[in-house]
């Protein structure tokens, strides 16, 4: 495979901070790489070094010749165009082409004997056949279908789309343009589950070379054959997929873990050595040569650096300070709904002591509402909520409104618990990654990660029997989120939460409450896999192919059936015909003169191999 993008010994410094240290990294064509790391390790900025944005400090970043490479880009307010004209700009070449074809018709209209027109449309024609001309619009049709946009929004102007919507387009655009490597930069954001699978299977079929930063281990679990870790500055590999890193780290872990204790207790030892040379020189000369060896030695001595992740972890363990009863929370033919949409509609389950409920739907369909109305922040249109004894709520919020802006961390943990004294508080802060420096700093200042550190903090002290939780991983890192995990699963108590975070919800929740469109509701009982897989089951039934029948099986079909097959057979070959004569037409010169619309052929064109396919379909369900 071509060498793309070759790094090496890179440095970059950010002020007095040095992000990377002498980071070496290579991506081949048809690399499919997940980059990943703390917040702040220097993700995004290596891809700004890619990008030609920034100047390394030191080291080499070498591209192959003529590479062409796309990122997201920003939407410019001054654009005026339709969501569907912006994405086919992506395929400006072969519009171009399109166009130079249609003059060259002109041309061939007046003198049809042309040997110079009639040359420069071979070339013309066969460079629009080789970029596969035909499908463009199809192409940007499915990728904008597949990112949520309906039919009514294409002609909708881009500069009155929503924020979450440019973002999708801008994110349609990039994955509609030619290129070699892909840089995606959470991709996933503002997109909702129905869009993020589709995204999963587009990039997993992709052909081209793709870098992708993304908190979404579920996405790096289907969608990349290679993890690079950027940490403390340094760059690793590790091959497979993000749940393949994770294994093959743990082994790396373990062994700097022993290397380190092992390293640290011999130079432990030769120091207390060294001490107790030093005592005794004072009193007997002889003593002071085989300290100063003894010092030499500890000089040479190659001592590893402590590994980072032994003080980058936060410490977190909830609690309960009592038990709740048996029975938690029942809900019976609930609804709600606000502006006449309904969001879910005559919804009853039952929740008891210990259990893990996730709720995972698309956007809107009333996640975050439901909690509200658990909490008894809302109530519903119908329906009963019933808390059983001893319900115990702590409740996190995705926008940490709780927290006061004008306070410190310190300030903020001692008002929700005057008790614990300031020595105590600034513990807390430290387990939680809270820099000495850090504990004045304002609520206003902190960043979307570190408001949920502290949100976090501030829930575990409450001891809570029975969690709510909406979307807590968001704004944590993938460190921040596996000790999240690992504190939840320890939890005796109960658990509801609502997140997008499908390898989180499958690690913790037992049971799935799915909202859909329209106020559907589904209660499934086992992990996101499995509901994932019986889904895929599914689908696998609803597209099995039939099988051609016996002509004893025909035979025994009743006349009027027989009738529709026939009737079928020969539509099919008419529609099959039509499809062939416009597959033709398109090497013609004639089809570009004036008046002709050849994206409207083209159109058609996609349209009618959708008709033959249907066409194909409803026969075989009448051989049933």
């Amino acid at each position: 495979m071509q060498n793309l993008v070759t790094i090496r010994d890179l440095h970059f410094r950010f002020a007095d901070k040095e992000l990377l240290k002498g980071v070496d990294f290579t991506v081949r064509s048809r690399d499919h790489i997940g980059i990943i790391g703390r917040n702040g390790s220097g993700k995004s900025t290596l891809f700004r070094l890619i990008r030609r944005e920034l100047t390394p400090a030191h080291g080499t970043i070498s591209f192959a010749t003529g590479l062409r490479l796309t990122h997201l880009a920003q939407l410019s307010e001054t654009v005026h165009m339709s969501v569907y004209d912006y994405c086919l700009e992506a395929f400006r070449e072969v519009l171009d082409l399109e166009a130079r074809l249609q003059d060259i018709a002109k041309g061939l209209k007046e003198d049809p004997h042309s040997v110079s027109l009639l040359r420069e449309y071979e070339q013309v024609f066969a460079r629009f056949e080789h970029l596969d001309g035909y499908s463009i619009y199809s192409r940007v049709r499915g990728i904008l279908n597949g990112l949520g946009f309906l039919e009514e929004d294409y002609d909708k102007n881009i500069a009155f789309l929503s924020g979450g919507e440019k973002r999708r387009l801008e994110l349609a655009r990039l994955l509609a343009e030619p290129c070699d490597l892909l840089l995606l930069d959470e991709p996933t954001n503002h997109l909702d589950l129905s869009a993020i699978h589709w995204l999963e299977g587009y990039l997993r079929n992709y052909s081209g070379a793709f870098l992708l930063i993304t908190h979404d281990r579920y996405f790096l679990d289907s969608c990349v054959d290679r993890i690079f870790e950027l940490e403390n500055g340094k760059g690793v590999e590790y091959p497979g997929n993000y749940s393949d890193y994770v294994s093959l780290k743990r082994v790396r872990y373990e062994q700097e873990k022993r290397e380190y204790i092992q390293a640290k207790r011999s130079y432990e030892a030769e120091m207390e050595k060294l001490r107790t040379f030093e005592a005794r020189a004072a009193r007997n000369q002889k003593f002071a040569a085989r300290a100063r060896d003894r010092e030499k030695k500890i000089e040479k001595m190659d001592v590893p650096e402590r590994p980072l992740w032994l003080d980058h972890s936060i410490r977190l363990d909830f609690g309960e300070r009592r038990m709740s009863g048996e029975d938690v929370f029942q809900l019976i033919d609930l609804t709600m709904g606000f502006d006449d949409r309904i969001l879910f509609e005559d919804l009853s389950l039952r929740l008891y002591r210990g259990e893990r409920l996730a709720i995972i739907g698309d956007n809107g369909t009333g996640k975050t509402t439901l909690l509200h109305l658990l909490s008894g922040n809302k109530a519903p249109l119908r329906g009963w909520i019933h808390r059983g004894d001893q319900v115990d709520l702590g409740i996190y919020s995705q926008h940490q409104h709780h927290l006061s802006p004008s306070l410190t961390l310190i300030e903020q943990v001692n008002e929700a618990y005057p008790a614990l004294e300031i020595g105590a508080i600034r513990h807390l802060l430290a387990t939680f990654l809270f820099h000495t420096e850090e504990h004045h700093k304002l609520i206003s200042a902190l960043s979307g990660g570190e408001k949920a550190r502290l949100s976090l903090l501030l829930l575990m002290l409450r001891k809570n029997n029975t969690l709510l939780l909406d979307e807590p991983t968001n704004h944590l890192d993938l460190p921040g989120k596996e000790t999240l995990e690992e504190a939840l699963l320890r939890y005796q108590g109960t658990l509801i939460v609502v997140s997008h975070d499908r390898y989180f919800v499958d690690r913790i929740a037992q049971r799935l409450l799915i909202l859909k469109d329209g106020g559907q509701w589904e209660l499934f009982e086992g992990t996101y896999k499995e509901w994932m897989a019986s889904q895929e089951t599914l689908e696998e039934k609803e597209q099995r192919p039939v099988k051609k029948p016996s002509r004893k099986a025909q035979q025994q079909k009743s006349p009027e059936k027989n009738k529709k097959i026939e009737e079928l057979e020969e539509r099919l070959l008419e529609e099959e015909e039509k499809l062939q004569q416009m597959e033709l037409a398109f090497a013609e010169p004639s089809i570009y003169n004036e008046g002709h619309s050849v994206q409207e052929m083209m159109i058609k064109y996609e349209a009618q191999k959708t008709l033959v396919a249907e066409l194909y379909e409803a026969w075989g369900k009448e051989q049933e």
